[in-house]
Formats: C-alpha cells, structure tokens, sequence
C-alpha cells in the first residue's frame, strides 16, 4: 500500500484548501517523506487527519459517544478567528495505490463535515480507480475500509513518541501486546461461540410447550442458511462478472485512446455518443433505484386496490361508530349533571312551569330522543377489526391514499422512462456501432465494437443477477423477521437462567483456542523483534533472544545466556526496545503497510537518535512519512537521510490568516531530493 496523496480543507489549522504529494521514489530507494514545523504548525494535525479519514470516530479511543466526537471536529473545523457564517466545511481526502497480486488499484477516500451550528454531518465516500464502489460495498464503505486496512493493524503503522514513550514504561501492562497480537490474528470465532452458546440454551431450556417453535426456528434458519449461501454465491458471481467488466471496460478505453491518436474527428463523435450514453447509464441506475425503492415498500397493496379501499371505509366506519358510542356515553353521564343545573336557572322559561317535574319530564325526553337517533346508527352489526391509535390510524389512511392514487402513477411513469432510457441506450450504442471509419482504423473499430458487445453482455448479467440478490436479500428479511417473531415468543415461554457451567467451558474453550493460535505466531514475532533491534541498535551482544510468557511479560536474554528484566535497560534503550516491538508486529501482520510517525526523536538521547535516524527510517518500510521539528531532523540528520527522501514540506503558520501552509523544502534551504 502507497499513500499517494492528502488533501486537507478548512481542518485544524489548516483553512482553505491544501494538497500534499505523498508518493515515493522507490525505483531511487526513496521511501521518506519528511514533514518539518514548529509545534502548533499542524503536524499532528496532518497525523490525525490521515487515520481520521480512514476510520472516522473510531479511530479516537477517547471519543466514546457521538457528542464527544462531534465536539471534538468542531473545534478542529470552526476557525481560530471566527467568521459570522453559520456553516461550516470541512474535508480530508485520501488517495491510496493497493497491489495485490500484481493488480494495481487507487482508491480515493473521502470524508467531509458540514458543522450548521452545533450539528454535525458527516459523509464517507469511496472511489475505486475513479468509479463508485458497486451498490452493496458504497452502502458498507467504511466496512469496506476496514476490511482492505484493518484499524487494529493500521495502529502498528501510526505511532508517535507519546506511544513509544507509553510503551518504553516499566509500568506499562501488555493490553498493547495482546490487542495487536489479536488484530493480526482476527480471533472472530467468539461470535460464532456466542451464538452456538444461545442455540445450546433454547435446546437444554425449552419446555415442551416450546418445542413445535424450537422446530420453526430450526425450518427458518435452514431456510435462512440455504438463501445466504445462494446470496453469497451470487456476490461472488457478481464480483467475478464486474472483474470482467472493469477489464473490458479498461481494454475499451486503451483502443479508443489509440484510436483518438489516429483520427482525431472520428473519435470526436464516439465519445458525443459515448458521453449520452454515460449519461443515460446513469439515469437507468437512478431510475432503476427508485423502482426498487416502491417495488420493495408500498408496490404489492396496489395489485389489490379494492381490497385498500375496503379497509379504508371500514377504519373511517369503526371511527365513526367510536365516535357516536363515547357520545353516547357522554350522554348518560352528564344527563343527571344537565338537569340539576337547568332547575337552578332562574328565567322566565322555567318559572312558567308549574313544578319541577314537569321541567325533568322534559329533559329525560329530550335524551331519551338523543339517545335512540344514536342507537338507531349503530343497528348494523359491525365487528370492530382494529385497535389502532389515532397516529397509527391516519398513517395507515396515509398508506392507502399513497397505494390506490400517487404509487401505481409514479411506478407507471418510472417504468414508462426505465423502457424510454434502455431504447435510447440501444440506439446510441447502434450509433457508436455504426460511426463511419476510414478504412485503416477498421481493426481497432472492430476491437472497440465487440468490446461494446461484450460489455453490454456483461452489463446485463450484472442486472440480472443484481435483481436476483435483491430479491433473495428481501426474502432472507422476511425470514428474519418470522424468526424474531418466533424467539420473541420462546423467550415468553421460557423463563431461564443461561447454564453456568456451559459457560465455563466455553470461556476455558475460547482461552485454549486463543493461546494455541497465538503460540503458533509467537514464534514469528520473537524472530522479527530480534532481528527488528539488531536492525537498529547496531550493539554486538546486545540481546540474543527473548522469551514471552503467558500473561505477555517479556524478558531479555543477554549473551551469556541469562534473562534480564525490560526494567534495568536504560531509558534511551526502552525506547529502542518499543520502537523494535512495533516493527515487529507490523512485519508479522503481513501487511505492507507505510510507517506514519510523528515526533518520533523527541525523548530519545543523541546516540539513540544516530541508530533510528540511520538504520530505521530508510528501512522500516516502503514508504515512511515522518513529521518531525528542527530539533528532531536537525540539519546533520536531515544531510544524512537526503538519499532516501522523496519530498520535503515546511508547515509555518500565519499569525495573520491564523492557517498553517505546507511549502517545498525544509528549514534551512529548499528541497534539492525532490528533482529526478
């Protein structure tokens, strides 16, 4: 992996837009980039930004909840001297080359904040060799990210001197060690565990009440299964067409180059009609989305439009009926309330009857009357069917408005334009077909036609089997749903407490699990520690092994054969041993990964500083970006390493526009490495 370039916007002290070169020399053996600035001028800033853009809050641990994180870019991304907007943006953007297995890929990753007041709004982007990542991977792209750069291995490559320092302590436990160890591993087997551990309870705990839910679950889950594997199938047939179809397409774009290098007016027209068509394939996607959209939501009640309107006269019938029954009920409970206060009126109505009899005969006749009109409403025989709330009412009649009316319009319209858009794209890829040629750019146009067909095949493929995943992903949903309704209803029947020993024995399974993988790679460890500190101390009889016990203590063997203790080494030579412990583990990781530094001289003695500076930084890895002061990388050192360095930048911060600047060169003089 290269970094190849980082582009910072309005974050930290960096306002306005910057750009940064990363790319080493390595035909040159040139794998430094070298970052010189005073402190407050934005080299952590930079260190920061690098991993924030890859992991975004997960890659602070002191940033445990969304407002913490939030406060924390808020402060990174509102200026030192506040202007009086309300918005705010901010972005970091990286540009990152994977070889894998000789196939070269750039990935541009992005993340941006838009800050309105005290809210935060965060993206995350991912381009693959400049085209968006397929539907599934853009919806998990920081899984994506993750999984292609593990954060917990990625730790080995960032480091600063707090964390070397942090490790070169006596005091200091070995959580560090252990996590690392287990990043490289991916010990993920405890979720499987963890599950079989809930399959085991339903079964020793369920009563024979239970049982025939037991069985569905079981049918469910089979089902479940049967519908990942085929998912799963489809993903990789998916991943192999595109594969092909990104060849195809990359092919495509080689002939048509050449071909624009030998008739220029030619491929003036194929690429007016390739640019259509671009644009067509573009609204297909979009208008293929939000077929999906209604196709997966409100879509199956418009095939039975009566049946919705039904429903809708029958709620608004019960309502109704509610209705009049609570007038009812007012009715009876306020009659007697009604008469006492009519009698105490003193007008002249009243005092014309002759007693108050008359006035009581007269009201319980007017309820009496009230109360037959409502009764006589409520004959029919009705059989109330829901018991909805009045929210839940009215987005319920939201729901069937949208069904009979707006929906089956907007489906028709959708479908009318998806039919409109592939004719269209049958006609421009006709017309690229058919673009008149001179007769010695006949092979390459034959090449550039059959690659169109090809593509287009391809294209199609990946529609189908897209559709296919789409639909199976929507059925493995239902399933899920059937099953928590199922163990929602087990977990009511059967009232238990998890088994204490089946725990015992997984966590004593789970601990043999982890100590036999992790002795396998101990082995590799303790040979890349040994031959990490002989890289870079250059001390003859200085440490000859190590030995590391279960709970992770490490000691040192001399050459006399004895152990000694971490703790009686000098403090210049607990830095060397921190430093050779993290190169360890980034070797043993397997990843070629760059090593990102910052400050790293700052709390090491001049002759530890010789050994780093001379035997580390050129040989750590393929690509050492470093940010250092003038006291760290001072003027012998930086004479020292101008072989192996690629490009230089001077950070200096402005007191006027409170912003930092990245300027070629270094303190003393301009960057004379840089030139080829």
């Amino acid at each position: 992996m290269i970094i190849q370039n980082l582009k910072i916007e309005n974050f930290g002290v960096f306002r306005g837009k910057h750009n940064f070169d990363l790319t080493p020399y390595l035909q040159e053996n040139k794998p430094i980039i070298l970052f010189g600035g005073l402190n407050g001028s934005g080299k952590t800033t930079l260190f920061e930004g690098i991993k924030l853009c890859l992991y975004g809050q997960t890659s602070f641990k002191e940033y445990k909840t969304k407002k913490d994180y939030y406060s924390y870019l808020i402060k990174k991304i509102k200026p030192i001297k506040l202007k009086r907007e309300k918005n705010y943006y901010s972005s970091i953007e990286l540009q990152i080359e994977f070889n894998n297995f000789g196939v070269r890929d750039t990935y541009s990753v992005r993340r941006n904040w838009t800050i309105d007041g005290e809210n935060v709004e965060e993206t995350f982007r991912v381009l693959k060799n400049g085209q968006m990542l397929g539907t599934i991977e853009q919806e998990y792209g920081q899984t994506f990210i993750a999984n292609l750069i593990p954060m917990g291995i990625s730790n080995l490559f960032f480091f600063d001197g707090e964390k070397i320092q942090e490790l070169a302590k006596d005091t200091v436990d070995n959580s560090f060690f252990k996590e690392a160890l287990d990043s490289i591993l991916g010990l993920d087997i405890i979720q499987t565990l963890i599950k079989d551990l809930k399959i085991y309870a339903y079964k020793q705990n369920a009563s024979e009440d239970s049982y025939y839910i037991i069985n569905e679950i079981k049918s469910i889950n089979s089902k479940i299964a049967i519908l990942e594997d085929e998912i799963g199938n489809q993903i990789q047939e998916n991943a192999g067409i595109r594969t092909k179809l990104e060849k195809t397409i990359e092919t495509t774009t080689k002939k048509e180059n050449e071909l624009t290098l030998q008739g220029a007016g030619y491929a003036k027209k194929r690429y007016e009609f390739k640019d259509m068509l671009d644009k067509i394939e573009y609204e297909l996607e979009e208008t293929r989305n939000r077929l999906r959209d209604y196709y997966s939501g409100l879509f199956p009640f418009t095939l039975i439009p009566d049946l919705c309107i039904q429903l809708k006269d029958i709620i608004q019938a019960e309502n109704t009926r509610k209705n009049e029954s609570s007038a009812l009920k007012v009715i009876e409970e306020k009659k007697n309330e009604f008469t006492v206060k009519l009698l105490q009126r003193n007008d002249n109505y009243v005092k014309k009857l002759s007693d108050s009899s008359q006035l009581v005969d007269i009201i319980d006749t007017i309820f009496l009357t009230l109360r037959d009109v409502i009764k006589e409403s409520q004959n029919v025989e009705c059989q109330f069917i829901n018991d909805f709330s009045e929210k839940e009412l009215n987005q319920l009649l939201y729901w069937v408005d949208q069904t009979t009316n707006t929906v089956p319009k907007e489906i028709r319209y959708l479908s009318t334009t998806y039919n409109r858009l592939l004719n269209e794209r049958v006609y421009y890829e006709d017309m690229i077909r058919k673009a008149p040629e001179d007769s010695f750019l006949d092979p390459i146009v034959a090449e550039i036609n059959a690659l169109y067909e090809v593509k287009g095949r391809y294209e199609n493929e990946l529609t189908k089997i897209e559709e296919s995943i789409h639909l199976l992903q929507y059925q493995r949903t239902e399933y899920e749903r059937q099953q928590k309704i199922l163990q929602d209803k087990f977990e009511q029947l059967n009232k238990f407490e998890r088994k204490i020993t089946l725990l015992k024995n997984i966590r004593v399974m789970l601990d043999e699990y982890q100590d036999v993988i992790r002795q396998n790679k101990m082995e590799m460890f303790k040979n890349a520690f040994l031959e990490s500190i002989a890289m870079i101390i250059r001390k003859n009889n200085f440490i000859s092994d190590i030995n590391i016990d279960a709970n992770y203590d490490v000691e040192l063997r001399r050459e006399d054969g004895n152990y000694i203790s971490k703790s009686i080494l000098s403090n210049g030579e607990k830095q060397i041993y921190a430093i050779s412990m993290l190169l360890a583990l980034a070797n043993v990781s397997g990843r070629p990964l760059p090593f990102i530094i910052d400050t790293p001289l700052a709390r090491l003695d001049s002759q530890h500083r010789d050994n780093i500076v001379e035997n580390f930084f050129p040989k750590a890895s393929h690509q050492v970006i470093i940010f250092s002061t003038d006291t760290e990388i001072d003027k012998l050192y930086f004479e020292n390493l101008s072989q192996y360095i690629t490009r230089v930048y001077r950070l200096q911060f402005n007191d006027v526009t409170a912003s930092s600047e990245g300027v070629e060169g270094y303190f003393w003089k301009p960057l004379e490495v840089t030139q080829d």
